[in-house]
């Protein structure tokens, strides 16, 4: 999903201007026995109250007579490159030919990714191979003309933005916080990204109600120095950009982490970077040092908003980044340690997570959605 995710994050105008997304994504051929179908599979917002894919009944419905059946699958996980577009808030489906028992087992039993996938198998699925392109084809020719509703959250009026500039890994740009993005669009907020290698400037702050700063990342070199290909982090003007942000009465999300993440919160090789984002954390007396936070999750302390009804964060172990700030006021702490604070600026006020893994899902489990709901509202 490196291609999609990539995308997402760089086509921030294009995608608030679509109606929808549909991705073509497999066609198996089933071991004897087994019956496939056609899935059209969707991450549903029923844990905000409305459990309704709109897109994939409009789908169906408006579907030409099929050979093989379909079904309407609820998908709680980023499980091929539409599952890139749901933290924007574009409606997506994902059209695949498989065995509908048991998802994860589609590789094997439907003959997906194997020795035995061949053109030879392909050719004797080629009616639904017909059936997926009318579906596509009634996707692209048909939904404009008929303009149905396949929205379920109200019209944007706020914004949020997530700032990658220097966040090279597009696992860790906006397009991976799917369900923190989904409670944005709740909320109503338009959610965009400036990507990898823009340049923040004032005019990309106008009219922005949260700013979430991604840690500063880039892939280490084949050789481990990290002198031969080096990010140089953030520039003066962005700093100077988010600073007046703040101080003016915005609301910024300062992050870090200290390692790479990819898809499901799943933690690789170290971050040689994480010392680069004291750039933009000194201008708001948040310093972060060295040595990362052991164990999975912290305990939610003081009466912030953005903690009520919560006992715990959940972490990724290994990954939090150790943060003094002046005059915080402590979110969560592990141990003794402070993971998670608000820190007042003059008329605005920055939330520091010393895991950006806080934002994230762990393989579809939403163990900090009470935190992202909160944030959403406490940003609107």
């Amino acid at each position: 999903m490196y291609g999609s995710q990539n995308f997402s994050a760089r086509n921030s105008e294009l995608i608030d201007r679509s109606m929808a997304m549909l991705h073509m994504d497999c066609l198996g051929h089933p071991l004897d026995g087994i019956a496939n179908y056609l899935n059209l599979m969707a991450w549903p917002y029923d844990r905000f109250g409305d459990g309704r894919l709109l897109w994939p009944d409009y789908l169906e419905s408006s579907a030409q007579p099929v050979a093989a059946p379909i079904e309407i699958v609820e998908y709680y996980a980023l499980g091929s490159d539409n599952g890139s577009f749901g933290a924007y808030h574009l409606p997506n489906a994902l059209l695949i030919y498989m065995n509908p028992f048991d998802e994860l087992e589609d590789h094997y039993a439907n003959h997906m990714h194997d020795p035995y996938d061949t053109v030879e198998l392909a050719e004797l699925e080629a009616v639904v191979f017909e059936d997926m392109t009318r579906i596509m084809m009634d996707a692209a020719l048909r939904t404009g003309v008929d303009n149905p509703r396949l929205r379920v959250i109200p019209e944007p009026d706020r914004r949020a933005l997530f700032v990658a500039s220097h966040t090279e890994a597009a696992h860790m740009s906006g397009s991976a916080f799917t369900e923190f993005g989904m409670a944005l669009g709740w909320e109503g907020f338009d959610v965009d990204t400036i990507s990898y290698g823009e340049q923040l400037t004032a005019d990309d702050l106008d009219d922005v109600d949260l700013v979430i700063a991604l840690p500063v990342h880039d892939y280490p070199s084949p050789e481990g120095d990290p002198e031969l290909y080096d990010d140089s982090g953030w520039l003066n003007s962005e700093l100077n950009a988010l600073e007046d942000y703040v101080r003016d009465g915005g609301l910024l999300v300062l992050t870090n982490s200290a390692r790479r993440l990819k898809y499901y919160n799943d933690a690789y090789e170290e971050n040689e970077d994480w010392q680069d984002q004291n750039s933009l954390g000194e201008r708001f007396g948040v310093s972060f040092i060295e040595g990362t936070v052991s164990g999975d999750e912290a305990m939610a302390v003081g009466t912030h908003p953005l903690v009520q009804g919560i006992s715990n964060l959940a972490l990724i172990e290994g990954n939090v980044v150790r943060f003094t700030a002046v005059g915080d006021r402590p979110l969560a702490r592990s141990g003794l340690t402070t993971v998670a604070a608000s820190v007042p600026v003059t008329d605005g006020e920055v939330i520091v997570l010393g895991d950006v893994g806080i934002l994230g899902a762990d393989h579809g489990e939403a163990h900090n959605l009470q935190f992202w709901r909160n944030l959403a509202s406490y940003a609107r």
